[in-house]
């Protein structure tokens, strides 16, 4: 009977043991659906855009602007305290900038700014000459 016990003990102890090395790696799951790239998550940032041009038309109570600028109108929507703010100030016939970007296909002003009309500087002209004789 010694010798049984001698053989069985190392026996079921390699037997549990082995069994417990298999249950402590854990499984490797599936590899994961790729994610997005930095580079597509870059993309889908609005861009912002600067525009000059004069004011048609100015809602302050719905928040829309409307300015002309290059041969065409645009409407932005003022949704910034700061732009709702210069929105107030600003009237038709105004130049003005704004800085906007694009988000589901509508203008979205941040901030619009008066600009003054710069026209190219004026050379003096020269003082007439009186020749004396």
């Amino acid at each position: 009977m010694k010798i049984q016990r001698w053989f069985l003990v190392p026996l079921v102890t390699l037997a549990f043991a082995g069994s417990s090395f298999a249950q402590a790696k854990p499984a490797t799951p599936a590899s994961p659906a790729s994610p997005p790239k930095k580079a597509e998550v870059k993309a889908e940032k609005a861009k912002t855009s600067r525009l000059s041009g004069v004011v048609t038309s100015a809602n302050v109570k719905t928040g829309v602007l409307t300015v002309k600028a290059k041969d065409k109108d645009m409407s932005f929507t003022a949704k910034t305290k700061a732009a709702m703010a210069a929105l107030g100030k600003v009237k038709v016939g105004d130049r003005v900038r704004i800085s906007y970007s694009e988000k589901n296909g509508k203008l979205i002003a941040h901030s619009i700014t008066e600009s003054k009309i710069t026209t190219a500087a004026k050379t003096p002209t020269p003082a007439k000459r009186t020749e004396k004789k």
